[in-house]
């Protein structure tokens, strides 16, 4: 059996398989596939990936309700063995140092590999999570996360990661057809779904089964040539600057599935681009995934890690 080729994650040292494991898969109902599914049956995939595939990258955030998913998994494998991306919606040094302790109490670790700012869509809102950051900064110098990161909603959020030096990995949506990529979310509508005393309303008053059409509102279901250009142009930059890269989206929030030749063919081509995480709720999904990403010794960086 050959594993997954891995690769450095920017200048972090982290090393990544080069697919990634996600537990976010929302349908129309807003509630998460993967939160769904037992934390032992879950666990058990999570096991599956790392044994048969050296998939390595679990991602998860503190709104998907999948930290006793991700505890089950490490009841299972050596802690070391695997990389562990976190997120937070929160604004303030506070809120974000409790999210990340709550993280860390729940899936029964001392510490997570990588914690990020989640689903930053402009300038605005980058500024608005300052304090967030710098809790992040702060548990960085204490040792309970290894690096800091941003996923981005919206160009905006993109551009963020690139000019901010703190930033250390970016989670990028992208694929090859545009689907649910990053546009370039300035308006009002998307500056102030950004803003933290609005989501915060929103968690409070919205039912969760509302949130994918409202969110259908303020984000194109599919980004203009231009914008898709924008971004892969984006992520080539935040390579070259030495920042990790993550891809997500890749399916298209499902819109894509019908065509998973052309989704996994589009990213082996993206070399620009560290792993793609997916959201994945069957082993023969890993297996599909996996067999694209066999090591192939023309890419760069790749580094075989046989368990």
């Amino acid at each position: 059996m050959s594993y997954l080729p891995r690769r450095a994650l920017g200048a972090t040292g982290i090393m990544v398989s080069r697919v990634g494991v996600g537990t976010g898969t929302s349908g129309f109902t807003g509630e998460m596939a993967q939160a769904a599914m037992a934390p032992e049956a879950f666990g058990d995939i999570l096991a599956y990936g790392l044994e048969a595939h050296g998939v390595n990258l679990w991602d998860t955030a503190h709104t998907y309700d999948m930290y006793p998913h991700l505890r089950a998994g490490l009841a299972r494998v050596a802690r070391s063995e695997v990389v562990i991306i976190g997120k937070t919606c929160a604004a303030t040094k506070k809120g974000a140092v409790r999210e990340v302790e709550a993280a860390l109490r729940a899936m029964g670790t001392d510490y997570l590999d990588i914690f990020m700012l989640h689903g930053v869509r402009n300038a605005t809102e980058f500024r608005c999570k300052r304090g967030a950051l710098e809790g992040l900064l702060r548990l960085k110098e204490q040792g309970g996360i290894r690096a800091i990161g941003l996923s981005a909603h919206g160009i905006g959020g993109v551009r963020a990661a690139l000019a901010s030096p703190e930033i250390e990995i970016a989670f990028v949506r992208m694929n090859y057809a545009g689907a649910c990529m990053d546009s370039p979310q300035e308006g009002l509508a998307a500056t102030l779904a950004g803003l933290p005393a609005v989501r915060q309303a929103a968690r409070t008053l919205i039912p969760k089964c509302l949130v994918p059409s409202l969110s259908g509102m303020i984000e194109p279901a599919c980004a203009p040539e231009c914008h898709q250009e924008t971004v892969f142009d984006l992520v080539a930059r935040l390579s070259a600057a030495g920042k990790g890269v993550l891809g997500m989206k890749l399916f298209g929030a499902g819109k894509l599935t019908a065509e998973p030749d052309k989704v996994l063919a589009f990213a082996r081509t993206r070399d620009e681009v560290d792993a793609f995480v997916l959201g994945i709720e069957k082993k023969e999904e890993l297996d599909s995934a996996a067999a694209v990403f066999r090591a192939d010794p023309s890419r760069k960086n790749n580094t075989l890690h046989p368990l």
